[in-house]
């Protein structure tokens, strides 16, 4: 018996239409999304679950370029 998780991906933009398109293509591939629109919910989430990868947008408002 073999168990192959789901993998998952926290995806950040504050594009609501981009953060739906790419959870529907993911999901095709029976990769599991969250989305999340500011770098805050991004932490959020971050810190009450676990991700495989995330996805981030460059130029999100509120955040700090360094």
């Amino acid at each position: 018996m073999t168990f192959n998780p789901q993998m998952r991906v926290l995806y950040v933009d504050n594009n609501t239409d981009s953060c739906e398109m790419l959870s529907t293509l993911l999901e095709f591939s029976r990769i599991e999304t969250q989305s999340a629109n500011s770098a805050a919910q991004a932490l959020s989430a971050m810190k009450a679950q676990r991700f495989d990868m995330y996805l981030l947008e460059s130029w999100l408002p509120g955040s700090q370029r360094v």
